[in-house]
């Protein structure tokens, strides 16, 4: 997604718990305000968020936040994503579309370069990040997996040490 090389918008309309970086890669975030984030894809089932999670959220949100939410599971509600700066607006889900439509063709005005540049500054310093720390985080997410290969899926969330039954040999 950091390679189109136009502003992007994301609207969120639904609870977003896995990868839920996906759309904040957009320049302009709008939000239903029944929307909300989550990571369950990862340490809430034992797995490490090494595959994007750990450069956008500490990017967007600050390091604590985002720490305490990839390691709690926190849900962050809409409204809560706004506030901590994740987000650009919160609207009701009638209207989110109808709202991501009008930014679009206010963006669409702009001379063709105005935009490709434009867009380029806004994402050099988070595809650097991406460059410097997303094969760290995916050699240690790949590296944690190993000990589920033996059991195969149902990776439901941890609802007991890692190493009892059903997870271990």
């Amino acid at each position: 997604m950091l390679a189109v090389d136009v502003p992007m918008i994301s609207a969120v309309n639904a609870p977003c718990n896995i990868h839920s970086e996906v759309p904040l890669l957009g320049d302009i975030v709008l939000a239903s305000d029944d929307a909300y984030f989550q990571d369950l894809a990862h340490f809430p089932r034992g797995m490490v968020p090494g595959d994007g999670q750990h450069v956008l959220w500490p990017w967007l949100i600050g390091r604590n936040r985002a720490r305490y939410m990839l390691l709690t599971g926190k849900k962050l509600s809409a409204r809560e994503a706004l506030e901590w700066g994740a987000v650009n607006e919160v609207l009701p889900k009638h209207q989110l579309l109808d709202r991501a439509w009008v930014l679009a063709r206010e963006l669409a005005k702009r001379p063709p370069l105005a935009l490709r540049y434009t867009r380029m500054l806004f994402t050099q310093d988070l595809k650097r990040a991406f460059l410097d720390e997303l094969s760290h985080g995916l050699a240690r997410e790949t590296y944690a997996q190993r000990q589920f290969f033996p059991v195969g899926g149902g990776m439901s969330p941890l609802d007991r040490p890692w190493d009892e039954e059903p997870w271990s040999d």
